[in-house]
């Protein structure tokens, strides 16, 4: 398997692909890339925004994109959701300019990649689980960045950092719409 260096907004990936570029585990839609001392490098969203043909049962999340606002629902799809683990490392990236690469499921395994994420706000709604039940899920609103088009993976972290950092201050959201 060839080395990926990039990825490119509207390309399509393999699982495997953006698992060993990114160093990520196989499964989940929250995978952070970490370093030796346990800080995040950098964090993959994989989200069925777009329609994959899963059933509720399978994907009881209820993603979507608006324009350019990716509307995603936080990990566990039975019960009642936690601002905990996976979900608690979203929430870093208002203080710490962590690169969020965002991905959208095609089908079997195949993700086609949007951009770099910024976080912008999050807040707890009510959606069915994967059995039907009525429950309390924390969802995240992310702004699509589909600039640059092309993303190295070398010098990631400053390509985000700059970009959040031009888009809070063109963009201003104070703590209290965030939450």
């Amino acid at each position: 398997m060839n080395e990926l260096t990039f990825f490119k907004v509207g390309e399509t990936y393999t699982n495997d692909q953006i698992r060993f570029a990114l160093d990520l585990e196989n499964l989940g839609g929250i995978r952070p890339s970490l370093d030796s001392n346990r800080n995040i490098r950098h964090v993959a969203i994989l989200t069925a925004a777009e329609d994959s043909g899963r059933l509720p049962t399978e994907n009881p999340y209820h993603d979507r994109i608006e324009g350019s606002i990716l509307i995603y629902t936080a990990q566990g799809r039975e019960g009642d959701q936690a601002l905990t683990g996976r979900n608690k490392r979203l929430v870093e990236q208002y203080s710490v300019p962590t690169p969020f690469f965002g991905f959208t499921n095609i089908g079997r395994q195949r993700y086609r990649f949007l951009g770099l994420l910024e976080l912008l706000r999050h807040y707890q709604e009510n959606q069915t689980d994967k059995k039907g039940n009525l429950r309390k899920v924390w969802v995240f609103e992310f702004r699509i960045h589909d600039k640059p088009e092309v993303v190295p993976l070398k010098g990631v972290a400053e390509i985000s950092a700059s970009l959040l950092a031009e888009s809070r201050r063109t963009n201003p959201l104070g703590s209290s719409e965030r939450e």
